[in-house]
């Protein structure tokens, strides 16, 4: 199961706040397991990329996360 949380506010976050917390990623194609508990933790201000299979930035990293 994966645990996604992601902080919404009404005021500006300091750099302290966590605002996207990801916790137990698993992946697998078929019987090749290729994410085993990836957690991710991004703070305010933080500038963070997941990239895709091919090396390149991925532009909807929901489609890796949403298994």
């Amino acid at each position: 199961m994966i645990d996604v949380t992601v902080a919404v506010t009404d005021g500006k976050p300091t750099a302290d706040d966590v605002v996207v917390d990801v916790r137990g990623v698993h992946k697998s194609f078929g019987p090749l397991e290729v994410l085993r508990g990836v957690d991710l933790q991004v703070r305010a201000g933080e500038v963070t990329v997941i990239l895709g299979p091919s090396g390149r930035p991925c532009p909807r990293p929901g489609t890796y996360l949403g298994d």
